[in-house]
């Protein structure tokens, strides 16, 4: 696997999953872009599955990830995995 670095171009992070940085997503597509994401936590996680099931009562500063991912799309949960990943950088 690829060696890993915190983001630094959040735009660029969400691109990789087919969204513009701030683009909400739809309920209809918060299943797959999960998958997504959940496939790239895997080195947090565990695995791929373990990502989905911990990514699924996620609190982003208190609210559900999935509420995050409705109404500010998913630049600030792949901030929250940098932060577990990496560790706080404040």
């Amino acid at each position: 696997m690829a060696e890993r670095y915190p983001i630094t171009d959040y735009a660029a992070e969400c691109e990789r999953f087919g969204l513009a940085r701030g683009e909400r997503v739809p309920n209809e597509r918060q299943d797959e872009i999960l998958d997504l994401i959940a496939k790239d936590a895997a080195d947090i996680f565990g695995s791929p599955e373990d990502a989905r099931e911990a990514l699924e009562t996620l609190l982003i500063y208190g609210v559900p990830m999935r509420q995050v991912m409705a109404t500010s799309g998913i630049a600030r949960i792949l901030s929250r995995l940098d932060e577990l990943r990496f560790g706080w950088r404040g």
